[in-house]
């Protein structure tokens, strides 16, 4: 069900950080999403706050990997304060928020548009129309993640400084992992919604 199962293992091995405890280091954060920038799925048309979305083409009958990306920039807060995360080269263990089959005819325009967009086409080696299953995870505020990456104390662009010699600075997480509370385990928040757990490639 999960990808990544080695960094599953590695993150559920480090302790939980509390960012008013974080001063720059190999660190494991759990709190909720926040922050205020939107990001639109290209397939569904989803408003989230990141999204990941993997491709896959049918040939004879066997799945190969055809495309996967994420985009979206958000912050996490843990109730000692708050950390901005780089997710540039994050892998992502989060449940399937929505599924299908290149057959859709709610996506299948959205689709093309997608593949097209990397340069790539529907058309398949023969001639006829790629067979493309997809599935899209989302993060959205208030949802509660894990990030395991490097912990640095940076210079904040949008901050007011503190005095003439003391500069506004802020956490900045860059992530290596970022997994939701059932991949990392983490307590369940009452502001969740429990999500489908399905096989990721289960359109029915």
């Amino acid at each position: 069900m999960w990808y990544f199962a080695k960094p599953l293992r590695d993150l559920r091995s480090h302790p939980i950080r509390r960012f008013r405890d974080i001063r720059g280091d190999h660190v494991r954060i759990s709190g909720t999403v926040h922050g205020t920038s939107r990001v639109v799925t290209p397939i569904t048309g989803a408003t989230c706050s990141l999204f990941d979305i993997e491709l896959r083409e049918w040939d004879n009958g066997v799945l190969f990997p055809f495309s996967r990306e994420h985009r979206g920039t958000f912050r996490v807060v843990d109730g000692t304060g708050e950390a901005w995360i780089d997710t540039s080269n994050a892998a992502m263990a989060l449940r399937v928020d929505d599924r299908g089959h290149s057959r859709d005819r709610r996506v299948a325009a959205n689709l093309s548009a997608y593949v097209e967009d990397m340069g790539r086409t529907m058309a398949d080696r023969w001639g006829g129309r790629r067979s493309l299953a997809w599935r899209e995870c989302r993060l959205r505020p208030s949802d509660h993640v894990c990030v395991v990456g490097m912990a640095q104390r940076e210079a904040h662009p949008a901050g007011q400084p503190l005095s003439y010699r003391r500069l506004p600075v802020r956490l900045v997480i860059h992530a290596q992992l970022i997994a939701d509370r059932h991949a990392c385990r983490c307590p369940q928040p009452t502001t969740n919604t429990v999500r489908d757990m399905r096989s990721p490639w289960q359109t029915k």
